[in-house]
């Protein structure tokens, strides 16, 4: 009895495919076929009967249900997935191509409920309709219907009844659209209610968004602690865009002068991100805090503490009523770790400065990153726990899982790990690492295949 374990819709040089894994609790069999659509039903056959897929569809067996396995079979074939940029790119140029005939009705945002003030939350729009696809040659398709029950007969039948196959083939359009349109990517809004006005904000909220904004907003200065990257600095920048002031940052402060400014050889005083930020109003992030000269951070502190400032050839300023501050780094301010050398202690002093929040891993923007895709999350959450069972440093952050995604149909799982997630890693440790992991398909089958 086979089981069906994932499934992915594609398009193979233009034509509608689909790429599916099976298991019958032993064994894995990746199959791909070219003619899904009407023929749907022998899904249900394979699911129903342990018989050879090939035997259904004009299915084929490959080595791995992606792009590389399909290229495997059919060297050079185009694969596009549904919702990959290629996939987008060629729906908008056949859109284009046909004179913009589509009815264009723009995507509209689903109605939320009001939270309570300063509270974050996330919705998403309705896909866009009216999507365009390539148009149908009903010519072909009665051809290709016909041929195997008549042979030479389908282009005098086709010639016959073609009023009617156009009208079959308009129909089947407009299913496609239908499909392509709910599988089009939504856009997810961020929704900030404050006592008199909502503010929208594209993006997926992090789960410590609401806290971040409800601290800033209330004039209190947060320090964000965390592994590389989890998102503390886009965090930062959809915090300012809900408070709506600007964006203002510096890596670790090296000297008083990144805070300070200074005065050059033709008396001209130079500013500073956070001159800017202090004197005009925004929100200020110092990333790598806890990287930074303890000594340049006492400036900051002063600024924090009185609430005004005295910058070189500018005098005395008072902070900007909308001047925030967030500073970020990858340990709490206990100095250096195992995987985080050269860090430094922050002072009590310069930690009662802040409310500190720790940032993690947030499982709706991971699969978000991953475009849904499951089994490549639950690969990276297996990784970090294998990682540090055994000592091995690796950063399965959102940017691994984007990139990951982003060149999964165009290399193999083992070149996409070798380069993007395992990369600089000696062999040994990839092997303790991989033999640690527990879990199996095709993630799993390349961390095993770059060990050995």
């Amino acid at each position: 009895m086979l089981t069906e374990k994932s499934f992915r819709r594609c398009y193979v040089n233009g034509k509608k495919s689909g790429i599916a894994s099976y298991s019958d609790n032993s064994n894995r069999v990746l199959y791909f076929s070219q003619s899904l659509g009407s023929g749907d039903g022998s899904l249900e056959a394979v699911r129903s009967a342990g018989v050879s897929l090939h035997q259904f569809n004009n299915s084929i067996l490959i080595p791995s249900p992606d792009a590389a396995g399909v290229r495997s079979v059919l060297p050079g074939a185009v694969v596009e997935f549904e919702g990959s940029a290629e996939y987008n790119a060629r729906v908008a140029a056949a859109a284009g191509s046909r004179g913009g005939s589509a009815s264009g009705a723009s995507a509209s945002a689903s109605s939320a409920a009001s939270v309570s003030a300063s509270e974050v939350s996330t919705s998403a729009t309705a896909p866009a309709e009216g999507v365009e696809l390539p148009a149908v040659d009903a010519s072909e398709c009665l051809n290709a219907a016909l041929a195997p029950a008549v042979g030479g007969l389908a282009p005098m039948v086709a010639g016959a009844i073609l009023p009617a196959v156009n009208n079959w083939a308009a129909g089947l359009v407009d299913e496609a659209v239908k499909a392509a349109g709910a599988s089009a990517p939504s856009v997810d809004l961020i929704r900030v209610q404050f006592p008199n006005e909502v503010r929208e904000i594209e993006g997926k909220a992090h789960a410590q968004l609401a806290k971040v904004v409800n601290l800033l907003n209330a004039g209190i200065n947060v320090y964000l602690y965390g592994s590389a990257g989890t998102g503390k600095t886009h965090l930062c920048k959809q915090a300012a865009a809900a408070l709506g002031v600007p964006f203002f940052s510096d890596q670790k402060i090296c000297n008083e002068f990144q805070i300070t400014g200074f005065v050059d050889a033709s008396g001209k005083y130079q500013e500073t991100e956070f001159y800017r930020a202090f004197t005009r109003g925004g929100l200020y992030m110092l990333d790598e805090f806890d990287a930074s000269d303890p000594c340049a951070a006492v400036v900051l502190n002063l600024a924090l503490a009185n609430g005004y400032f005295t910058f070189p050839g500018v005098g005395r300023v008072d902070a900007h009523e909308n001047f925030r501050v967030i500073a970020a780094g990858n340990t709490i301010g206990h100095g250096a770790t195992m995987e985080y050398e050269g860090r430094n202690c922050l002072d009590g002093a310069t930690l009662d400065r802040f409310a500190v929040l720790p940032v993690g891993y947030d499982p709706e923007i991971e699969l978000a990153k991953a475009n849904n895709d499951q089994d490549l999350i639950n690969f990276i959450h297996e990784v970090r726990r294998a990682a540090s069972a055994c000592g091995v440093q690796v950063i399965a952050s959102y940017r691994a899982i984007a990139n990951i995604t982003k060149m999964r149909g165009i290399f193999s799982a083992a070149e996409c790990l070798s380069m993007l997630l395992i990369k600089g890693i000696e062999k040994d440790q990839i092997k303790i690492l991989a033999s640690e992991c527990r879990g199996r398909g095709v993630w799993f089958d390349a961390l095993n295949e770059i060990a050995a």
